[in-house]
């Protein structure tokens, strides 16, 4: 099939840091590479450097504030479909499947895809109106897309979508350059880490949910028994004083560094000895896949996605979520056994490769696409 395919993609909020928005935005390259032609709405105002770069990547991007969307926004998405004639509605998110699904309908545009994400199923889990909402709408798709197995159950029994409209395809992540050999001493100069720190990384939103605050505890407990180690945390988040006014009253805050947003993640993942996922609750997360590429050795909460991606002392160490004891043990242990961790994260890098690579999570949305616009071309010839 010639691939000059329009699709508009729909999504509640281009916010940067997310790991949702970070899938589309790698989807959206891909499949502008391989000749489809998409345009971008986000339904709330997106932040503008995230944007900014898409629209350098030849994207259309159209973006709305709450009160544009609610007086006027949906018609004018309604008049957008209309015109441009998209053959395919995408959508991520809750809002954005409710409003892709009715107006793509409405339209008649010919195929419509949603999404249910992992982190709205372990994490942010839906209100009784949202349920009702899905399940109400859900057949207005023509398949959903979902980025884990724990999403299919949920969607199954909670949501009422039928198996075979669900499409299980995994988040992609691009695979580190094998060739280069970072400079090492020149990174922790830049971020002041003596050379003999042990440097543990964390990457994701200063959440509640992410765990920060168990983290510290158990940085504090582990430090008592090697004080090597030393904290890279990496992203933005409304707990950012909490957390720092946390780390000074633990008498840890020399030991650590909040680096704050990092658009590129290269130097952290290179600078990075361990990584550590700390959350109460996950999707499927992007950062852990990302640190099992770069051959990190990982500890982990036990929690959503995590239980598909880590195999307990194979590719990773799990841990019970919030529980900073366990968390310290599991940190000092990994730290005192050089071996037994660069094996772990070798292990991590073989079993992400071959699963969880951009361009095969590319191709499945590309396949799908194919296969529904055939499936419909089919019955007109």
């Amino acid at each position: 099939m010639k691939k000059t395919i329009k699709i508009l993609f729909i999504i509640d909020s281009l916010r940067r840091g997310g790991g949702t928005q970070k899938v589309l935005v790698q989807l959206l390259v891909g499949l502008k590479q391989r000749g489809y032609l998409p345009t971008v709405v986000s339904l709330t105002k997106g932040d503008h450097i995230l944007i900014r770069d898409l629209k350098k990547k030849g994207m259309e991007v159209i973006d709305y504030n709450r009160l544009s969307l609610i007086l006027f926004g949906v018609v004018k998405i309604f008049l957008l479909i209309l015109r441009e004639k998209f053959e395919i509605i995408q959508s991520f998110l809750f809002y954005s499947n409710v409003i892709g699904r009715i107006l793509g309908r409405l339209a008649q545009a010919p195929v419509i895809v949603s999404s249910v994400r992992g982190f709205q199923v372990e994490g942010l889990k839906m209100k009784g109106w949202q349920i009702w909402l899905e399940n109400l709408t859900n057949r207005l798709s023509d398949k959903v897309t979902i980025n884990t197995k724990l999403a299919k159950e949920f969607c199954i029994n909670e949501l009422g979508i039928i198996p075979e409209k669900l499409e299980v395809i995994y988040n992609g992540i691009e695979l580190p350059p094998s060739s280069e050999k970072p400079d090492i001493f020149k990174q922790r100069e830049k971020f002041g880490i003596g050379k003999d720190k042990i440097i543990l990384g964390t990457v994701g939103r200063l959440t509640v949910e992410k765990g920060h605050t168990y983290l510290l505890n158990a940085l504090k407990i582990a430090l008592k028994s090697d004080p090597r180690l030393y904290l890279l945390i990496v992203g933005e988040g409304k707990l950012m004083k909490n957390l720092v006014h946390q780390a000074r009253e633990l008498e840890i805050k020399q030991n650590l560094k909040f680096t704050g947003y990092q658009e590129d993640m290269r130097p952290i993942y290179e600078l990075i000895d361990i990584f550590v996922l700390p959350s109460l609750s996950e999707g499927m997360p992007n950062a852990v896949m990302e640190a099992m590429a770069w051959g990190k050795p990982i500890v982990a909460s036990a929690v959503g996605g995590v239980l598909e991606l880590i195999e307990h002392q194979v590719t990773g160490i799990l841990i019970p979520p919030g529980d900073p004891e366990k968390l310290a043990e599991a940190l000092t242990k990994i730290a005192r056994n050089i071996e037994w961790a660069n094996q772990i994260g070798q292990n991590a890098r073989f079993s992400v490769i071959g699963k969880y690579n951009l361009d095969i999570m590319v191709d499945s949305y590309s396949n799908l696409y194919d296969q529904l616009l055939g499936q419909i071309y089919s019955l007109y010839h």
